[in-house]
């Protein structure tokens, strides 16, 4: 059946009947709104194999529509007849479409009767008529309009009254078994209506083929007869502009990329040969608007702008058609609508033609789709927007990649979408951070600004506003919101087409952060994982495979759903990509990749909970450093998972061993974030008196023990202490730690023989057990000694040590260790204490020098640059001790919870300038007043507020008195 053969007359009234007896059939109305939902062979089956993955029988379901498959091709070019030749509108075609994936989503779990309607299905579809029977220019009369239409009423009205059936008896509680034979019966009847209408079309079409072929006979005649008389074809109609759509004045235009757009398509003097572009990248960037911009503004250089849709084959044909009747290549008066015909003229046309012409196909996702309308030998311009990158390689010969807005660009643009009455200067963060939010797109950026105008709604609220409901507004078009898509349909289509290894990968990183995933980090744990036994987790299985991760990340860089750098070997998503992600998962399904998560990145973070090695994790901060920010973002998807979590024991095992990481690197504040988490997430599964909950006790310990948060230290480290003496053996290495670390947070409290009781009790037990954290105990309990005023005892009782003894000053400072380093602190302190500044300065100065290289602007370099200073001052080198001390401001000033060391910075510059009567004492001392007080804040009962503003003491309280 010649689809092109046949024209296409609106027929609203015909059509409207077939909605009516389908709506009569329903035994509930509401279903018709249900059907009305799938208009595609696509969504049918994205559908039906949703519906197949939620039920027991999977498996099963899954392979019989593998066998269905084929016939529903066949019943897709049998609609497509009835949209090209009969004007069969969406929302009629969806009646079939939708009510067969109702029928089949009902029946799923009555796996046998699933299977027979399926049967009756395909035999109704094999009995209509192929596409074959119709040859080209078949003249479309009455009866055989007529023959078709009954046809697709058949077929409609029967899965209507399927329906029915089915849920008449559901609600009922009748078995449907019973009453099988009556729905059999029916079956028959309905299967010999279309074996008579097919054979009716038949005869029509053969009849027709004659009537057509006698016709083309006379218009031959009429054509030489008209040639022998001087007659001429009618000449294109030029100029002319088709181009659908009009200029979104909203639309924050990009003069970079218009100028590269022109720069390829042109048509300059003496350029031959055919000039091709793609514009790719995330649905919702601006590209159709982009390409938009670029046909308005260059319409004077083309004789010819047309604008193709080409998302489908059918809308494809259907704007070649309209555009060959503006131009005059077929006969606007033609009775046929021969669409593909029309297409195959224009594509002629396009190449014949001496014209300049600018052809623009637009939506081309699926690049095969463009084979059928692509003209080829042409020396005109033609620009592709694509979600594929793929068309900048073929049919285009070059590409442009649209991404979104940086966040310059991206602030820039929303201020101007927002409009007058946002341009505050008070608004500008606030704009700055929606955008960050955003992510940048463009698409986003406008429906969003448009609901806040619409809304009236302040920035700073519509923030925790959106917060809160971003799946509604995602979905929500704002009224007069004139683009097709809005941020919640934009990429469903796409998502939902994925199947197997794609759509594993791609719910995988709606879990991690969405920059620089490294590949490496998914390959590696995921071939590591499936060398364990038992292996449970074969989904991930592909992740260890080069071959299948490449094929998998292909398909989800053709539909734009990723970016990847070659350079890097990462990827990276879209932030709203991976919300809409999110949202199309069951609970079910978030937990279960949340788990996978947590399995691939505790795989891949290193660990250290072990007396066998160092309990630190210097040596692997590198490793540690790529998987942090997956870590962070896994722990704040936690809050959306909820309930159902499989493996909560391994995400815990995660966030200790990150939180641990970044006490380490002095990170406090994140490190304290996934502590909460943490514990919230034990505490939740009731897990309060667990190796894991002590842990997580003893790390949260040591971070409030350098922030100088003294009494909730002990707190911490009491319970972690009390449980791990309750729940682990006599002898487990996990006691001593504990025990001294309490002996720690007294020392740091100034409660000293406390201190000393339990600082020797720890030291004691390791000997007892044989710990080589032995060394350990040794440098606490020297710090407390030297606090005690014992600086000769602090410094025999650190050189003890075994591992530190024998070791020079540059041996101490090995970088794999620098805990060594505030060894050497330390006794940079005791030499201080005994009256050997010089030597107290050259030890204190390789510590900074050590610190600044291996923490950076964190707090040790704060503390030795604190230090440094006093002991410059105390040996008469003010001038350098103030540079040191600018150095620890301009780091304390930016550091979150450091507030202490600026406090103690400023005090000393106040010191300094005081003993040389300087003017700036004063603004010295003002600012560290105001930075203590900060401080006292935070410490609470930590803090002495009886000491005077101008004392020392006042400030060494605000920060630690050793930070190991």
């Amino acid at each position: 059946m010649g689809a092109s053969s046949l024209k296409a007359v609106p027929r609203p009234r015909v059509w409207n009947l077939v909605q009516q007896r389908f709506k009569e059939s329903l035994h509930d109305e509401s279903d018709l709104e249900i059907c009305l939902e799938t208009f595609s062979l696509d969504i049918l089956l994205s559908q039906l194999k949703s519906v197949a993955e939620a039920h027991r029988n999977e498996n099963i379901l899954l392979a019989s529509l593998s066998r269905f498959r084929p016939s529903l091709v066949c019943l897709n070019d049998f609609m497509t007849v009835l949209v090209l030749s009969f004007a069969l509108d969406v929302k009629t075609g969806a009646l079939l479409w939708g009510g067969i994936c109702l029928l089949l989503s009902l029946l799923a779990p009555l796996e046998e009767i699933f299977s027979e309607v399926q049967a009756m299905l395909e035999e109704l579809i094999a009995a209509l008529p192929g596409i074959h029977p119709f040859e080209d220019n078949v003249i479309l009369d009455e009866k055989l309009e007529t023959a078709m239409v009954d046809l697709y009423t058949e077929l409609a009205v029967f899965s209507a009254r399927a329906i029915s059936f089915i849920r008449i008896r559901r609600q009922h509680l009748l078995p449907i078994r019973q009453s099988w034979p009556q729905f059999s019966r029916e079956f028959q009847q309905v299967l010999k209506r279309i074996q008579m209408l097919s054979q009716q079309v038949d005869r029509e079409t053969r009849r027709a083929a004659t009537t057509a072929a006698l016709k083309w006979n006379n218009e031959m005649i009429t054509l030489f007869q008209s040639l022998n008389t001087g007659h001429k074809h009618t000449s294109p109609e030029l100029p002319c502009f088709h181009v659908p759509l009009t200029l979104n004045d909203r639309f924050y235009v990009r003069e970079d990329l218009l100028d590269q757009i022109a720069d390829t398509l042109s048509p300059k003097a003496g350029r031959s040969g055919p000039r091709t572009l793609a514009l790719y990248g995330i649905g919702g960037a601006g590209k159709t608007q982009t390409a938009l911009q670029y046909t308005y503004r260059t319409r004077e250089q083309y004789d010819a702008v047309l604008w193709i849709s080409a998302d489908s084959t059918v809308k494809m044909a259907q704007d070649y058609m309209t555009v060959a009747r503006r131009l005059s290549v077929v006969p606007a008066t033609q009775e046929t609508q021969d669409a593909f015909g029309a297409m195959a003229k224009m594509k002629s046309w396009l190449a014949d033609t001496t014209c300049s012409w600018l052809l623009i196909f637009d939506n081309a996702d699926n690049l095969e789709i463009l084979d059928y309308g692509w003209p080829h030998g042409v020396v005109g311009s033609i620009l592709i927007t694509t979600r594929d990158f793929n068309a900048s390689l073929h049919p285009a010969s070059q590409g442009i990649y649209v991404n979104v807005f940086d966040t310059r660009m991206g602030t820039e643009a929303l201020q101007r979408l927002l409009g007058p009455s946002y341009d505050d200067p008070n608004n500008t963060p606030l704009v700055s951070e929606l955008n960050k939010t955003l992510g940048g797109l463009p698409l986003a950026l406008n429906q969003i600004s448009s609901y806040i105008r619409q809304q009236k709604m302040g920035l700073k609220d519509f923030l925790v506003f959106y917060q809160n409901n971003q799946d509604k507004l995602h979905k929500r078009r704002p009224a007069a919101f004139d683009y097709q898509h809005t941020i919640g349909t934009v990429w469903k289509l796409a998502l939902e087409k994925l199947t197997g290894n794609a759509a594993v990968l791609q719910r995988l990183l709606a879990f991690l952060d969405p920059e620089a995933i490294d590949e490496t980090i998914l390959c590696n744990a995921a071939s590591a994982l499936s060398n364990q036994t038992p292996f449970n987790n074969s989904s991930l299985m592909f992740l260890s495979d080069p071959i299948d991760f490449e094929d998998a990340k292909a398909e989800l860089l053709r539909a734009a759903l990723i970016d990847r750098d070659p350079r890097t070997k990462s990827i990276s998503v879209h932030r709203l990509i991976q919300q809409a992600t999110l949202s199309g998962l069951s609970p079910s399904d978030k937990a279960h990749y949340f788990d996978l998560c947590s399995q691939l990145l505790c795989q891949a973070f290193p660990s250290s909970w072990t007396d066998k090695e160092s309990v630190w994790v210097y040596h692997a901060w590198d490793a540690c450093e790529k998987c942090l920010r997956h870590v962070m973002f896994l722990a704040e998807r936690f809050a959306q998972v909820g309930e159902g979590l499989r493996c909560l024991d391994t995400f815990v095992e995660l966030l200790l061993r990150c939180s641990w990481y970044l006490y380490e690197t002095e990170y406090y504040e994140e490190s304290q974030s996934l502590l909460q988490v943490c514990l919230q997430a034990l505490e939740r599964k009731g897990d309060t008196n667990s190796s894991r909950y002590a842990q997580a006790r003893n790390v949260m310990g040591l971070v409030q023990v350098d922030l100088r948060e003294n009494t909730k230290a002990l707190e911490n480290l009491k319970k972690a202490l009390e449980i791990r003496e309750s729940t682990l053996p006599p002898t487990d290495w996990g006691i001593g730690v504990s025990i001294s670390n309490v002996g720690l947070a007294y020392t740091e409290q100034g409660d000293l023989p406390q201190a000393m009781t339990y600082l020797q009790r720890s030291l004691d037990f390791r000997k007892a057990i044989n710990c080589r954290m032995v060394d350990n105990s040794y440098a606490n309990i020297a710090s407390c000694l030297l606090r005690m005023g014992k600086p000769h005892e602090a410094e025999a009782m650190y050189t003890s040590v075994p591992d530190v003894r024998d070791l020079t000053d540059e041996q101490l400072l090995r970088e794999s260790l620098p805990r060594y380093a505030s060894g050497m602190q330390l006794l940079s302190m005791v030499r201080q204490a005994e009256g050997q500044l010089d030597e107290a300065l050259d030890f204190a100065f390789k510590v900074l020098q050590f610190r600044r290289q291996k923490f950076g602007a964190r707090f040790k370099t704060c503390d030795s640059l604190c230090h440094v200073a006093r002991l410059m001052v105390l040996t008469k080198k003010s001038m350098a001790a103030l540079q040191l001390l600018d150095e620890c401001i301009s780091i304390a000033s930016s550091l979150p919870k450091a507030e202490g060391y600026l406090a103690l910075a400023y005090f000393r510059k106040y010191q300094i300038y005081k003993a040389e009567g300087h003017v700036y004492a004063a603004d010295c001392l003002r600012d560290a007043i105001r930075a203590k007080e900060v401080t006292a804040g935070r410490l609470g009962s930590d803090y002495d507020p009886t000491l005077a503003d101008d004392d020392e003491a006042a400030y060494t309280q605000l920060v630690a008195w050793l930070l190991w």
